[in-house]
């Protein structure tokens, strides 16, 4: 849905949804206009970045990383208030292709913060077994 989105020329999307419904929307709208500008997001032009729709987002999961990160309110109408406000903030991505048996991969984009994401995960992992291997 978040592809067509693009393709169609909208300019606002609205997630609703926790951290991961986010990070999906996120990732359709950019490998999206990775496909249609034939470059990855980190090499868009100023004027490709202009044509991106703005995602806004309104934090309904359980644990809202992304909305504590952009110092959202936690309360869903304080937050639809800023969404119709026209106020963006830019986010910094990164990405990396996934590998998988048998060559097949897939590309992921993340915004800035999923590091934490994966630092907290390994950490727990840790805390479960007695040694871990990288």
């Amino acid at each position: 849905m978040q592809k067509n989105a693009f393709k169609e020329g909208f300019t606002r999307i609205i997630s609703f949804g926790g951290d991961g419904t986010h990070n999906e929307v996120l990732n359709g709208v950019l490998l999206s206009a990775e496909e249609k500008f034939g470059k990855t997001v980190l090499n868009f032009s100023d004027e490709e970045k202009d044509k991106l729709p703005t995602l806004a987002v309104v934090s309904i999961g359980s644990g809202n990383n992304f909305r504590k990160t952009l110092k959202l309110p936690k309360d869903v109408k304080s937050t639809l208030k800023i969404v119709f406000s026209n106020s963006a903030k830019p986010i910094d991505v990164g990405g990396f292709r996934i590998h998988r048996f048998l060559g097949k991969s897939c590309k992921k984009i993340f915004p800035q913060y999923l590091k934490w994401g994966i630092f907290w995960g390994c950490y727990r992992q840790g805390k479960q077994r007695k040694e871990i291997n990288f």
